[in-house]
């Protein structure tokens, strides 16, 4: 493959010229079950794979938020919404939301589909997902010393949940809802949900009028039917509306009621906006160099992109909008839960309990996205947002460094965590619990 040449505003004409470089031959798949809308159907195969090979190629160097291949990735993701005729939401009549996050330049990217309903078209239903990945895993890596300075595509994480707001939005505008359709892909989410809480802070269209936001993250590597849904305790209209929708498929669904997550739903559902969070779990190429094009299942990943267009399509419809509720407890399946944060680990290995917030300078700590509850960490008081600096006495600069110092202990060992909180030190203790997933 070529060399992208840099540059730090890519235009349309670059990503035109790569999609043609690096889209493969692929065969189009058949249409499900001929009562399938032609919305529904244009959800397929071809146009998936088409989507997560440009955006996990070696060119886009893992799409790090504010790196030259996130912004290919952003002109990309405009690009295929305007194909679609979806219409600019973002800053000055473009699709971008653009910020700083430190010293970083990044961006949203954002588009919508006006309702068709003179009365509910004000009101929003969000379709979401992040799209960047951690790079050349210099943070958030999994993959080990050995893993730094190697492109990490990120073909699950995120490019599929990416590639299938893509498709959805194809085939809304085929199919318009009486409520309008923001189709809203996230930047900096593996620093910590940063586009997302940055959308939910500077909102370009008002909270007050989203009814519902669903959340597509990882869901390109299903197995056996396999879905974990998330966040159907947080309106009474999710289990009818997943149960209707799924009573005759092959999905086998585990479903929590909770509304947070180490994902982009937590910053909607913090603002009190009903949430679903859709995701296949994590693997063994999660965060790591491994995580190819070529290991997704497109299959199960277009079925379930038909799925959150049923649930959506109804939500954009109905007379009634979703009306939220609070619901306590972790979005996220059983297996995470106990333990198994990363895929890789074995059983056996000492757990601490947190899920790492991605782009921790050298020598500055490990960022803390989220805290498993009832874990060591949980227990000791790490919170969401701290930093853990040393552990027993040894600074960790990062989160393979913080791993490698856990796994030279037993599980039942006390640890000590040095941890910056704001401008406060904290020094806490915490008893490293046993990996059961």
């Amino acid at each position: 493959m070529r060399t992208l040449r840099r540059s730090s505003s890519p235009s349309f004409s670059i990503v035109a010229s790569l999609v043609l470089l690096l889209t493969p031959i692929l065969a189009s798949a058949s249409p499900s079950g001929s009562g399938t809308s032609l919305a529904i159907a244009s959800i397929n195969d071809a146009d998936l794979s088409s989507h997560i090979y440009f955006l996990a190629s070696d060119e886009l160097e893992g799409r790090a938020a504010g790196t030259p291949g996130c912004n290919v990735a952003a002109e990309y993701i405009a690009s295929e919404l305007h194909r679609s005729g979806i219409t600019p939401a973002g800053d000055d009549g473009t699709y971008f939301q653009n910020f700083k996050h430190g010293e970083l330049a990044v961006k949203n990217v954002a588009g919508i589909l006006p309702g068709t309903d003179p009365d509910l078209k004000r009101e929003i239903v969000v379709i979401g997902g992040h799209y960047d990945h951690v790079g050349r895993g210099n943070f958030g890596s999994l993959g080990g010393p050995a893993a730094r300075g190697q492109i990490h595509n990120g073909a699950d994480d995120n490019a599929s949940g990416t590639s299938a707001v893509l498709e959805l939005a194809e085939a809304f505008s085929m199919q318009p809802a009486r409520r309008s359709i923001l189709f809203l892909l996230f930047t900096g989410e593996e620093m910590g949900l940063v586009g997302s809480k940055y959308y939910c802070e500077h909102p370009l269209l008002p909270l007050d009028d989203t009814v519902a936001m669903l959340n597509m993250d990882m869901v390109g590597r299903s197995k056996d039917g396999y879905l974990f849904i998330g966040g159907v305790g947080t309106s009474p209209a999710w289990k009818p509306l997943i149960d209707q929708y799924t009573a005759d498929t092959a999905f086998h669904l585990e479903m929590k009621d909770g509304g947070r997550a180490p994902s982009d739903n937590s910053s909607f559902y913090s603002k009190n906006v009903p949430v679903l969070f859709f995701f296949t779990n994590v693997h063994e190429d999660y965060h790591r160099p491994s995580d190819h094009w070529d290991k997704i299942n497109f299959a199960g990943e277009r079925e379930i992109a038909r799925l959150v267009f049923e649930i959506a399509d109804a939500v954009g419809n109905s007379s009634a909008r979703p009306k939220f509720t609070e619901s306590g407890g972790y979005a996220l399946p059983d297996s995470m839960l106990r333990g198994n944060m990363t895929g890789g680990p074995p059983p056996s290995t000492p757990f601490l309990g947190i899920t790492f917030a991605s782009e921790a300078a050298a020598g500055e700590g490990v960022p803390v996205r989220s805290v498993v509850e009832e874990s060591g960490a949980a227990k000791a008081g790490v919170k969401e947002g701290d930093r853990i600096v040393a552990v027993d006495g040894i600074p960790v600069a990062d989160s393979a460094a913080l791993l490698e110092k856990i796994r030279t202990h037993k599980i039942g060992d006390s640890v000590k965590l040095e941890v910056r909180r704001g401008d406060e030190t904290l020094m806490l203790e915490a008893v490293l619990g046993k990996r059961q997933g």
